[in-house]
């Protein structure tokens, strides 16, 4: 018995296929029996991958002359869309010392740039300055502004085309209800997913307090800003301000050296309810006189702090704990922990003088210890280290993988800001050139959305039509297959016998054309 059917059946007008198959929205355009990926927004798209790669991947970004010191020019990333924003102050003579900006969408190592503007209101000398991804497209801004030398907050929005627009400036007040008139080094601290607000903490010159390290909170609804009032955390003035922002306990960890000699640690945390931010407590990592610059970054896989600084040219480090600390605000453990030379293979040093740039990054996708350094000639240095040793353990040490040095930088030269994370598991550093132009570089580590595969496509297809995927249980058309063998998906999207990282199953070919599709 049974149902015979002559002809097809239909289903809401469509006829129905034996061959599994499902109808989603492209995302961008898609080839034909080419691996796609669901996004999660519901839309098919093809496989995105980058290989490893370590360099200068852009054309200058800045077309005047920036300002010769680090907090002077930075940069931020939407880890969602890859838009990146630098802002700088400007010495060329066609803008005069003003804050300028410019949008850029990168894939992997290629920065697609939009046009190079003005960011502050007026034509008024531009200082220090800070900027942050507070969520998709949208950036937290922190500068002098308005045409009267004061500090403002102010949320920029960007798009696909590069451009942005602005919302309401705000005036940074001191303790008094005074405008501040210079921060020194500001530093952000915010998830980048659009909940929560922003930790900032920056030195004061003039007003009240003055010569103090100070924090505060910011809170933003669409493009408006409601700011905290200055909180004191310190009452010294900060040199070489430094901070790592960690995002499990809503907790921005500000690092600097105090007085010519000891690097100090303390945190500020956000809230949970109001504006007023809330100080941990402080710890002094290295008693001793003549230490220079120092970094400091949470590592939440080993769950440790990684603290490095320089004592006259021999750069140290140590692992330190988390501690609650007596404000229950939290505090960098001060117990233990040796103090340990950075020996990093090859010349087994990253010596250089007390002043030459330095930066500790962790990579979290890959649980990469990052370290970035400037010799006394002005040479750049990169190098990965793993952590050694028990979790939470503040004995913990690193390894350093020669394989993935790299040394001589020639465009990395005289000032660099503190690299920033990107989309895909990149890291982005700009630096001033020996020219005095603004140069992006970029660390790109393997990535891939292939994890993601739900079967090929059809046919081509193009950004917004309705394509027809065929999924597991259906067959493919493809070339050069090798019969009964089993084909991965690769993190760019091809296929081969072999599995990539992750491994993702393709199919197994029935034919030299044809591909049974797994999934």
């Amino acid at each position: 018995s049974g149902i015979n059917v002559t002809g097809s059946i239909n289903v809401n007008g469509s006829p129905l296929s034996a061959a599994p198959e499902v109808e989603l929205v492209a995302d961008g355009s898609i080839s034909a029996n080419e691996a796609v990926i669901i996004n999660s927004d519901g839309k098919a798209a093809s496989v995105t991958g980058f290989n490893s790669s370590l360099g200068l991947h852009s054309t200058q970004v800045s077309a005047g002359y920036i300002a010769n010191e680090d907090h002077l020019f930075q940069l931020a990333e939407d880890t969602n869309t890859g838009r990146m924003v630098a802002i700088w102050k400007s010495v060329s003579s066609g803008h005069g010392t003003r804050s300028r900006y410019r949008v850029g969408t990168r894939t992997g190592t290629t920065v697609t740039w939009g046009t190079e503007a003005n960011l502050s209101d007026s034509n008024i000398t531009a200082d220090d300055m800070a900027i942050a991804a507070f969520d998709t497209d949208k950036f937290f801004l922190f500068y002098k502004d308005g045409g009267d030398s004061h500090y403002y907050a102010r949320i920029m929005t960007t798009d696909s085309n590069n451009a942005a627009s602005f919302g309401t400036a705000v005036v940074a007040t001191d303790q008094s209800n005074n405008n501040r008139g210079y921060c020194y080094g500001p530093q952000l601290g915010c998830k980048g997913d659009g909940t929560g607000g922003v930790l900032i903490a920056y030195g004061t010159s003039g007003g009240n307090p003055s010569g103090y390290l100070v924090g505060r909170y910011a809170t933003i609804s669409g493009t408006s800003i409601t700011l905290g009032s200055e909180v004191s955390v310190q009452a010294n003035q900060p040199e070489f301000l430094d901070s790592t922002y960690d995002e499990g306990r809503n907790t921005l960890w500000l690092n600097w050296r105090y007085s010519n000699n000891q690097p100090q640690a303390v945190p500020i945390k956000q809230p949970s309810s109001g504006t007023t931010v809330l100080v941990g407590n402080m710890y002094n990592v290295y008693h001793s006189s003549g230490t220079g610059k120092n970094s400091l970054v949470w590592d939440p896989d080993h769950e440790v702090f990684w603290w490095f600084y320089r004592v006259g040219n021999q750069l140290y480090y140590k692992a330190n704990e988390y501690s609650s600390g007596s404000s229950g605000n939290g505090q960098v453990n001060p117990t233990g922990s040796s103090h340990l030379t950075v020996a990093v293979p090859n010349n087994n040093s990253a010596n250089a003088g007390s002043y030459d740039d330095f930066y500790i990054l962790y990579e979290k996708q890959k649980k990469k210890i990052i370290l970035m350094w400037q010799d006394t000639s002005n040479e750049g240095h990169y190098i990965e280290g793993t952590a050694t040793g028990t979790v939470g353990d503040k004995e913990s040490t690193i390894t350093w993988d020669q394989s993935s040095r790299v040394d001589d930088f020639s465009y990395w030269r005289t000032y660099q800001a503190k690299p920033q994370y990107g989309k895909s598991s990149a890291i982005l550093s700009i630096n001033r050139d020996v020219n005095g132009y603004m140069k992006l570089l970029i660390k790109q580590f393997p990535a891939t959305d292939a994890d993601k595969f739900i079967g090929f496509s059809s046919a081509a297809y193009t950004n917004g039509q309705t394509a027809k995927i065929n999924v597991v249980g259906n067959t493919t058309t493809q070339s050069s297959l090798t019969p009964s063998q089993r084909y991965y998906v690769q993190n760019d999207g091809s296929l081969s016998t072999t599995a990539a990282d992750p491994s993702v199953e393709a199919g197994i070919a029935l034919s030299s054309t044809k591909l049974l599709i797994k999934g």
